[in-house]
């Protein structure tokens, strides 16, 4: 755990990451993980960013973003904090660099999907303006339902 002198920098990953991206995404999620393949050509891909959160030169947590070509629109593909470091604004952080990035891309709103069930995520994305726009039912490999969120991006975030 992180000490109370302990800030936060939010970064762009690297290929050298790709290692403690696995370890984040399999800490992370019991179901629909993305494999280490996936990630490896996530890292390489000119329409994707992936930001890494660290604390104390550690890594804590990642966010992945796709950006479609010839798309207004940019897609927060998976978002996680270790549990280690939860409840300490990270997650906020990487929202923060996600919707700044697709801002740079030209991006005017970034969508999401999230789990019904998940309680601190579903606040998270209120407390930051996204709005629901679908209801995804049994959305996810478990057959949980899932909502799709979405926020206009301005210059001012």
């Amino acid at each position: 755990m992180a000490g109370p002198n302990v800030t936060a920098k939010v970064r762009a990953a690297r290929a050298s990451d790709l290692a403690t991206l696995v370890a984040i995404e399999q800490h992370s999620f019991s179901s629909d993980q993305l494999s280490r393949r996936s990630l490896r050509r996530f890292l390489t891909r000119p329409t994707c960013d992936i930001w890494i959160v660290e604390m104390d030169q550690l890594a804590a947590g990642y966010a992945l973003v796709l950006h479609r070509t010839n798309s207004t629109m940019a897609r927060l593909y998976s978002i996680a904090v270790l549990s280690d470091y939860r409840g300490m604004g990270l997650a906020g952080k990487l929202l923060r660099a996600c919707e700044a990035g697709a801002l740079r891309r030209g991006k005017n709103r970034l969508c999401l999907e999230v789990r019904t069930d998940n309680p601190r995520a579903l606040e998270l994305y209120d407390r930051a303006g996204y709005e629901p726009m679908d209801d995804l039912p049994t959305y996810y490999a478990d057959g949980c339902d899932g909502l799709r969120l979405c926020k206009p991006l301005t210059q001012r975030l």
